[in-house]
């Protein structure tokens, strides 16, 4: 085929600076829903939406980056008569893609409907006819007019007139058949000016069915059996009776296409191709599960669940083409990464609020994890033998060695080889092979054990820690000779197999602060005799003992997100003296009256970044940079406001050199170009850019590599100042302006650095063209 071009469609002239500095790093693998043109094929992940022209073999993305915000895209619809992708979402919102003007337009009429439940507002299917598509959700069935996209009557089909959830759609002339979930299949006239009236909707055929499709004329029902699993496809005969395809399939059937000349019929591992006379014509084997498809131009492309959009050619069935984009093979990142040789995206971990790792498409999916470098790489679940993969941390006096914790399987080392990822050496620590000392699983009965390790920091001796949970010994370190040490906490907590600690930080005395679920705070340090304490809502004012997040800014505070909002221990050295100590809030000033910063919110994860401005992620309200002392918000930003994918962020994490924020939500990685990065140790990275400053760049240059607390001068050749500062961190952004409030005028200018003690300093030279 022509070489795949990737490109992003700009839907407005001018992209605002702000959205300039996000970029995305997110799964394209995980195909949810399929639809098709006459030359086009559309593909849906989670949150985006593929585009590929089969004609010029080109590939679009509609991503959060160029403007769409989607709530986990649950179905896809494309009028061909209208050149509109209709997006249908778990949240009832929906948005139309207009191919013709690049237009986006969000509709939020189900989602903001007050008399439904959340979970009744899923959109599962569409079904289009004169200009009317018919939306299949868990409530029942919506009218939209594409000509104008308002919407037109509801239809609620279950008996008595309740909602109930419609599945599939299809139409065949002036007829509508809906799947219902529990009542059968039921069918009305849309001529009908009643339909509103549940009476008018009558039952067609009783029982379980899954999906409706019209096929030549050809009225089709599928279902899969609940004892056998065995998928069956039903011909409706004479608009009544049922009679069943010679054919079954011995696994479930997870799709209906049809196209102007073939009927496909997916399975979680087939795509069975049909002709008009229903008689197979081959039988595409795939790998994978779940999957859909679409023909187009006699090429048959299938959507999978990790290999992302597959492009057969007529007859090659054994030789797919892969045109979704690089990147990680899911959007469920649980935790990442920075380092030197780029970031780690962990896949896996487990449920944040109740700490299981049992939860479908969490802990026990079989994923590995990836690195964003000199390109996308991955370390295949093949290679790992471990599951609900948590966080990861590199050694930091061996940085070809990864360390990731499980928190069912044990601890992961992983000797990376830097040619090639998928070649690294993976051992697995477990109950099995750390002597007495090391690491402990929680035994159930004879078929289930759990070794649940959480967390994985590395003190300045080079020792690594981790917590143990549901054993004895709830505290591990390694040293680096391979040696295991345990500490025990039951005095504390003697029921310790209901103890879920969370991931650690630990300070400059080498203190461990470790969060719980719902026990507070234990603080530990071994150099002190193992002292221990714990601090919760009764000892240490924490407002709630559900501790989600900790961190150590600059100042060696000791950040504290918990259930109900946030507090401070204003010195981590408090603890060397004292194990009586308590948290404060942090009160500001807003219109005037006083009141406590995030008062009883759900904080899910605090970062400090190289200026001391902490990042604080609020449960289903995004994410807030606050000021070093708290008492600023310098950003907020939600899904509605920003590219976003979601409201939900599961981790943060910064690049120290370059600033890039980067948010893990639970629909993908997104990443913020932020103000500051962490200081260097002297200049040899120091960097002005863009340089030059153009005529068409309006942004703020960026003064980065520095050492922290650089004095930094910007004067003219005739040596006139023109700017100074004090860099926060290793960046300083300059908004090309003058002391004398305007923009400075082209020229050539000096930009000059020096430490604080001006035993570092530097100069570069930075053209400015207006």
């Amino acid at each position: 085929m022509k070489r795949l071009i990737l490109f992003l469609t700009l839907l407005t002239a001018v992209l605002t600076q702000a959205q300039q500095r996000w970029n995305s790093y997110l799964s394209y693998a995980e195909i949810v829903a399929m639809a098709s043109g006459k030359e086009e094929v559309f593909a849906a992940t989670t949150a985006s939406v593929l585009v590929f022209n089969t004609v010029r073999e080109e590939i679009e993305i509609y991503n959060t980056i160029n403007g769409l915000h989607t709530g986990n895209i649950t179905a896809l619809h494309y009028s061909e008569p209208f050149k509109k992708i209709i997006v249908g979402n778990e949240d009832g919102s929906l948005q139309i893609i207009d191919r013709k003007s690049g237009k986006i337009s969000f509709i939020d009429d189900i989602k903001n409907k007050g008399a439904l439940m959340p979970g009744e507002k899923k959109i599962n299917a569409f079904a289009e006819q004169k200009g009317i598509v018919y939306i299949a959700a868990n409530y029942g069935i919506s009218a939209l007019n594409l000509n104008n996209n308002q919407f037109g009557d509801s239809y609620f089909l279950g008996n008595s007139g309740k909602n109930q959830a419609v599945i599939s759609l299809a139409i065949q002339g002036q007829t509508i058949y809906a799947v219902t979930e529990s009542e059968g299949v039921k069918k009305a006239l849309l001529s009908n000016p009643n339909l509103v009236d549940y009476k008018q909707w009558l039952l067609f055929v009783g029982g379980k069915w899954d999906k409706v499709i019209v096929y030549q004329d050809k009225l089709l029902l599928s279902k899969n059996e609940a004892e056998t699993d065995a998928g069956e496809l039903y011909q409706v005969i004479n608009n009544s009776g049922l009679t069943q395809l010679a054919e079954s399939y011995d696994v479930p059937i997870t799709d209906l296409k049809q196209s102007d000349n073939y009927l496909l019929i997916t399975t979680k591992n087939t795509v069975d191709i049909k002709n008009k006379e229903l008689l197979s014509l081959n039988k595409v084997e795939t790998i994978h599960e779940k999957v859909t498809a679409e023909e187009v131009g006699n090429k048959l492309y299938v959507g999978t669940p990790r290999s992302g959009l597959l492009q057969f050619n007529w007859g090659s069935w054994n030789a797919p083409v892969y045109l979704s984009p690089e990147g990680p093979e899911t959007n469920r990142i649980f935790s990442m990464l920075s380092t030197d040789s780029g970031i780690w995206f962990v896949a896996g971990g487990y449920d944040k609020y109740t700490y299981n790792p049992h939860i479908p498409f969490l802990g026990f999916y079989g994923l590995g994890f990836y690195s964003k470098n000199r390109g996308w790489e991955r370390i295949p679940y093949s290679k790992l033998n471990a599951q609900a993969l948590s966080f990861a941390a590199i050694n930091p006096r061996n940085t070809s060695q990864l360390f990731v914790s499980s928190y069912h399987s044990g601890l992961l080392k992983i000797d990376l080889k830097e040619e090639n990822l998928g070649e690294s050496t993976v051992y697995l620590y477990n109950d099995e092979n750390t002597g007495n000392e090391g690491l402990e699983s929680l035994r159930v009965n004879e078929d289930y054990k759990t070794t649940r390790i959480n967390g994985a920091f590395f003190d300045r001796e080079g020792l690594l820690w981790v917590t143990n949970n549901f054993t004895t010994r709830s505290l591990k370190s390694l040293n680096p000779a391979g040696d295991w040490k345990s500490y025990n906490f039951t005095n504390y907590f003697p029921d310790y197999t209901n103890v879920n600690y969370g991931r650690m930080v630990i300070d400059k005395n080498g203190t461990k602060w470790i969060p719980t679920l719902l026990n507070g705070i234990v603080a530990f340090n071994e150099k002190k005799g193992n002292r221990v304490a714990l601090f919760n809502q009764q000892k240490g004012n924490l407002p709630s003992d559900n501790v989600s997040s900790l961190a150590i800014d600059k100042s060696n505070q000791l950040w504290i997100g918990t259930e109900k909002g946030l507090r401070l221990v204003t010195g981590v050295d408090k603890f060397l003296q004292s194990t009586d100590i308590a948290t404060q809030s942090i009160i500001i000033k807003q219109d005037g009256i006083a009141q406590e910063l995030f008062y009883q919110q759900y904080i899910t994860k605090i970062k400090v970044d190289g200026a001391n401005n902490k990042w604080v992620a609020v449960a289903d309200a995004g994410v807030f940079l606050v000021s070093s002392n708290g008492q600023k918000i310098i950003h907020h930003f939600t899904r509605e406001n920003s590219p976003l994918p979601s409201n939900t962020i599961n981790d943060i994490e910064i690049d120290g050199t370059t600033g890039e924020v980067f948010f893990a939500t639970d629909l993908g990685v997104v990443s913020f170009m932020g103000d500051a990065s962490e200081g260097q140790e002297s200049y040899s990275d120091f960097y002005v850019y863009p340089n030059p400053v153009r005529p068409e760049f309006f942004g703020d240059v960026k003064i980065a590599g520095l050492v922290d607390k650089s004095n930094v001068k910007i004067v003219d050749l005739d040596g006139n100042l023109v700017f100074e500062t004090t860099s926060e961190g290793g960046m300083v952004l300059w908004d090309t302006y003058g002391f004398n409030g305007r923009r400075v005028s082209s020229g050539v200018y000096l930009v000059l650095v020096s430490s604080g003690k001006g035993e570092h300093k530097a100069v570069k030279k930075l053209m400015i063209i207006r």
